[in-house]
């Protein structure tokens, strides 16, 4: 049985992340309105992100990964797309 290698690309596995209203701000200044992408290799966590950012845990409202509301514990795969909201207030 003949079996494909496995190539390897050179190009790091990555979560592609979206900051959302004044969160862009932690994307810095490499970023495109509040989106960038981070080296993420299996088993990284929601909250790994937030570390990777610097983003107090209180300025989180909601994660959504690949359009699914997610946990700071939850675990996301190279490829996904995290979108981080902050917290809102309304009448």
């Amino acid at each position: 049985m003949n079996k494909e290698p496995v190539r390897d690309t050179g190009v790091p596995e990555t979560v592609q992340v979206e900051l959302r209203g004044p969160l862009a701000r932690y994307a810095g200044t490499g970023s495109t309105n509040g989106r960038i992408a981070l080296p993420a290799g299996k088993g990284v966590r929601a909250e790994d992100i937030l570390l990777m950012l610097n983003i107090p845990p209180a300025r989180v409202g909601l994660m959504v990964a690949n359009g699914n509301k997610i946990c700071r514990k939850d675990l996301l795969q190279p490829g996904d797309v995290l979108v981080i909201f902050p917290p809102v207030a309304g009448g």
